[in-house]
């Protein structure tokens, strides 16, 4: 009979919660390592900052994994920000440019040498 599979039926399991994303400041009163977690998700670069650093490709493709920038590459606009890196592989002597804020997916780049 139909109305037994209703009685025998256990009832839907509430939903999780929410997760809470409380942002770079953190919530009040939270200690310092929930704080620093939430920074490290977004890593914050600066264009001027970034000449003759390290960088580590999480996918390495011919045997180039380390990395150096060796030159900043601004628009023709005198006083222009800067608009890519030249980023160097330390095995192979390979160079090419890229958008410098590639640099900031976690999933291709890390920062420094690992």
């Amino acid at each position: 009979m139909p109305n037994e599979d209703i009685a025998d039926a256990k009832p839907a399991p509430a939903p999780a919660p929410a997760p809470v994303h409380y942002g770079a400041v953190g919530p009040a009163g939270a200690t310092a390592p929930a704080r620093k977690n939430a920074r490290a998700q977004t890593r914050r670069l600066q264009a001027a900052k970034l000449l003759r650093s390290k960088w580590t490709a999480t996918v390495p493709l011919n045997k180039e994994k380390h990395f150096i920038v060796t030159a900043l590459v601004s628009p023709d606009v005198p006083g222009g920000l800067v608009d890519a890196v030249t980023i160097e592989a330390v095995l192979t002597g390979r160079s090419f440019t890229l958008r410098w804020r590639e640099l900031n997916d976690a999933a291709q780049w890390l920062q420094g040498w690992r």
